[in-house]
C-alpha cells in the first residue's frame, strides 16, 4: 500500500499560534536591536508591542477589541499597556522596522 504524499504545512501568521509569534518576534528583536536612545526606557518590551501589531492585523480587530478582547485571553502572562500607550506605540513604530520584520519573518519561512 502506497502512502499518500503530504506536502509541508506552510506556516503563517494565521496559523501560526500567538506565543509562536511572540517567540519570532523575540528573536527579531534580540537579532536586530533598536538603537540606544537617551530618553526614559520603555515600560513594555517591543517584542510584546509588535506581537500585539501583528494580532490585530490578523484578526483584523479594532484597538478595544485587541486589548480587552483578544490579547488578555491569548496573552494572559504579560501585563498589556493601558489603551492611550498601546496607540501612541503603535503610532510611533518606525515604518522601517516594521518592514524589517515582515521581511525577516519571511526569510524565516513564515509568509
Amino acid at each position: 500500500m502506497a502512502m499518500k504524499h503530504q506536502y509541508p504545512k506552510h506556516v503563517t501568521l494565521t496559523t501560526l499560534p500567538v506565543r509562536g509569534i511572540y517567540h519570532y518576534i523575540q528573536r527579531f528583536c534580540q537579532l536586530h536591536p533598536l538603537p540606544k536612545r537617551r530618553a526614559r526606557p520603555y515600560q513594555y518590551p517591543e517584542a510584546l508591542i509588535l506581537t500585539l501589531l501583528l494580532l490585530r492585523i490578523r484578526e483584523h480587530a479594532s484597538y478595544r477589541r485587541l486589548l480587552f478582547g483578544i490579547a488578555p485571553e491569548l496573552l494572559s502572562e504579560f501585563d498589556l499597556p493601558a489603551l492611550g500607550t498601546l496607540v501612541y506605540r503603535f503610532h510611533h513604530l518606525q515604518q522601517e522596522r516594521l518592514q524589517q520584520l515582515l521581511t525577516w519573518l519571511a526569510q524565516q519561512g513564515i509568509a
